[in-house]
């Protein structure tokens, strides 16, 4: 059974492996973060690196790591996607590897590591990690040393020399100069060593073995309370400092842990689909089609829907235990397993989440220990004598795999037909308009009801149209770079001319003029104060149902 079990699960990966490499190297576009960071290169070099931080800072997790890579493809490859499509898929790919590694250390089982590898791999939930341009040098790189840490911290637990704990410490401090995700290993580390430890170790002990991690620890802590919770003003999504600061981190620390392992194992659009079932129960006068209903389907009910699922597996899993055998190193593995995947989500405890669910990256790491905690579960069924546990796992198997393959491919054909959209426009922007006279102002309007939600918006991109315009045309070395550059680099780093989603203006240098209108009434107005004449307008209407930009006169 486990040669086939093994061949099923490996067809099973080069399949998702070569589907998921078609859509991230040849299907994928930038989104939105991308297109601000492309015009601090441009306009700041390697300004764009450091960004005015001292070293000490730098250092210490101000993820660095992330902006040399982005600025490394963009220096290379400017606005050619694959190369970012190809980082993303590798690291992804990579950490399944690393993955399999770990799970091996693990368990001292082959299959449960393919299997964990597997699920994994396929996970829907954390896909922004890998999928998203403007996240992955920072996500998935993250996870890749995370990963490579623990690993050399379990060979540290099996030998005990010192000099592999200093590794392991070092990997996990190479992991936060591109994203703060493995801060949660610095509680994960000694329940880990406590679970896998032979020898019962005394409290001074088990702090001496883990004096670099303590270490490493406190000053990493230090400098986040420093940089991220006592900073003025207010932090877009992150909670608010004043007297609710610590009862909202509480809060967090049990919500989002439990939302969140179940959320990892039944991606949102299915947990959304329940919730309607819950809100119609619970509230049976709302209309199904109203705002309301869906307010309350995404929030309250979604969050009873979850509940409910999490003692529904709470049970199952109680009564597994009890009628199943498993080894000493499977009993390991799933505590391991569920507590990596729990303490996963205590670096985002200081962000509010949107409705019931946080950003799809911030589930990446989590993913890790529930995959490694449903392999672990479906072997163990499967080497039951028992059928109906064996039946159990095939449909935990194959319904986990059905929900998470279709969900992730459906949110990646959503990405792809966005993409397909964006560079369709960009590329008949450039037709019509290939060399960009003196002064060169886009009026650009359209047909659609509004894009993202709002009803301004005629166009598909998700950040400044203006913006992203002037990063293709200064590419085409069409524009100055200069025209990214603010009054101080901070207010460049903030948001910038045009970036905002929703930003339109004028501005000049050296004698050149660049502006981006969508609302005629503020396109009229600059016109009004000589900024610009009308013959330097250029009009353009996108239809949103034939997907075609024609040029028409202004007026």
């Amino acid at each position: 059974m486990s040669e086939v079990f093994k061949k099923i699960v490996a067809v099973g990966i080069l399949i998702h492996i070569i589907l998921l490499a078609n859509f991230l190297l040849f299907l994928q576009y930038f989104q939105q973060d991308e297109w601000h960071g492309f015009g601090i290169i441009l306009s700041y070099g390697t300004k764009y690196i450091t960004v005015d931080k001292t070293l000490v800072e730098l250092l210490l997790g101000d993820r660095i790591g992330a902006r040399i890579i982005t600025f490394g493809l963009f220096n290379l490859f400017e606005l050619n996607t694959l190369p970012y499509g190809a980082f993303g898929f590798t690291f992804h790919v990579a950490n399944a590897f690393l993955i399999f590694l770990l799970t091996k250390k693990l368990t001292k089982n082959l299959l449960i590591s393919t299997l964990a590898s597997f699920l994994f791999l396929i996970n829907e939930l954390g896909h922004e990690a890998y999928s998203w341009f403007g996240t992955m040098t920072g996500s998935s790189t993250s996870v890749f040393f995370l990963l490579l840490s623990l690993i050399f911290f379990l060979k540290f637990i099996d030998n005990g020399k010192v000099k592999l704990v200093l590794l392991s410490t070092f990997l996990l401090w190479v992991s936060f100069l591109f994203k703060e995700i493995g801060a949660f290993a610095f509680v994960f580390y000694p329940v880990l060593f406590s679970i896998y430890s032979l020898k019962r170790t005394g409290i001074k002990i088990l702090l001496k073995k883990h004096l670099t991690l303590i270490i490493l620890g406190l000053i990493m802590l230090s400098f986040f309370i420093k940089t991220v919770l006592f900073i003025p003003g207010d932090r877009a999504n992150y909670v608010n400092t004043g007297s609710s600061l610590i009862p909202n981190i509480a809060m967090h620390s049990i919500q989002y842990p439990l939302e969140g392992i179940v959320q990892l194992i039944i991606p949102n659009f299915y947990l959304f689909k329940l919730s309607d079932i819950t809100t119609r129960i619970v509230n049976p006068n709302l209309p199904s089609d109203s705002l309301g209903f869906l307010i309350a389907s995404q929030n309250s009910n979604a969050e009873i829907t979850i509940l409910l699922l999490l003692v529904a597996f709470a049970i199952l899993i109680f009564w597994l235990m009890r009628k199943l055998k498993f080894s000493s190193n499977s009993l390991k593995a799933l505590k391991a397993s569920i507590i990596l995947a729990a303490l996963s989500f205590l670096p985002y405890v200081v962000i509010n989440s949107s409705f019931s669910y946080l950003d799809s990256r911030y589930y990446y790491a989590g993913s890790i220990g529930v995959a490694i905690f449903l392999a672990v579960l479906i072997f163990n069924l499967l080497s039951s004598n028992k059928r109906v546990f064996k039946i159990i796992a095939v449909f935990v198997l194959f319904l986990y795999v059905f929900i998470h393959e279709s969900t992730l491919f459906s949110d990646l054909k959503l990405m792809a037909d966005r993409s397909k959209e964006r560079q369709n426009f960009l590329k008949q922007v450039e037709n019509l308009v290939p060399v960009l006279p003196k002064k060169t102002v886009f009026f650009i309007t359209g047909n659609s009801e509004g894009y993202y939600g709002l009803p301004e918006l005629k166009t598909p991109f998700q950040s400044g149209l203006g913006h992203v315009l002037m990063v293709k045309y200064t590419t085409k070395r069409e524009l100055n770079p200069d025209f990214f550059k603010e009054a101080t680099f901070a207010k460049a780093l903030d948001v910038g001319f045009l970036y905002d989603t929703l930003g339109q203006g004028y501005r000049q240098k050296d004698g050149k003029g660049f502006g981006y209108y969508y609302d005629k009434l503020e396109l009229n107005k600059a016109i009004g104060q000589n900024l610009f004449d009308k013959d330097d307008v250029i009009y353009l209407y996108y239809n949103s149902e034939t997907k075609k930009l024609e040029r028409k006169d202004f007026k």
